[in-house]
């Protein structure tokens, strides 16, 4: 069971400083580009609303790259199934709001194709003490393959 679970969405100013970029690349297999994905989602996260102790959740960040119907990302490198995908995310702005212990952990990072073929990130997460969640800074670099 989970404690918190965050969506946030570029599409309703959630997220700021959303940028992605588009590279033509040779391979491996089947990849023509290396997509690079940012921004700074705005959770806001209060742990004041959530049990005593390490609340531990998941935080989705729906961006605004999508995947068209054409291009391809399954099956262009060994017969991969799913995104290949190299995905970083780190604190980017946190409030304590009194003297006690506060940690923030990111227990894994996926980044994923949703139906519409968007692209988005789900981190499972845990909380410690009373504190704001207010930003979370990411970049998801992913392999696909573009018709052209």
């Amino acid at each position: 069971m989970e404690d918190f679970i965050i969506n946030l969405d570029t599409d309703i100013n959630q997220v700021k400083s959303h940028h992605f970029l588009e590279i033509p690349v040779h391979g491996p297999g089947l990849v023509n580009y290396l997509v690079i994905i940012t921004g700074i989602a705005i959770s806001r996260l209060d742990m004041y609303d959530f049990k005593e102790g390490t609340a531990f959740g998941s935080i989705y960040i729906k961006t605004d790259y999508r995947i068209k119907d054409q291009d391809k990302y399954k099956e262009i490198v060994n017969g991969n199934k799913n995104l290949i995908a190299a995905t970083y995310v780190s604190l980017s702005s946190i409030a304590a709001d009194d003297d006690t212990e506060v940690i923030f952990a990111v227990n894994s990072v996926i980044t994923e194709v949703i139906r519409d073929g968007t692209i988005q990130l789900h981190i499972q997460a845990a909380v410690l003490g009373d504190v704001t969640l207010n930003s979370i800074s990411y970049q998801a670099n992913i392999l696909i393959h573009k018709a052209t």
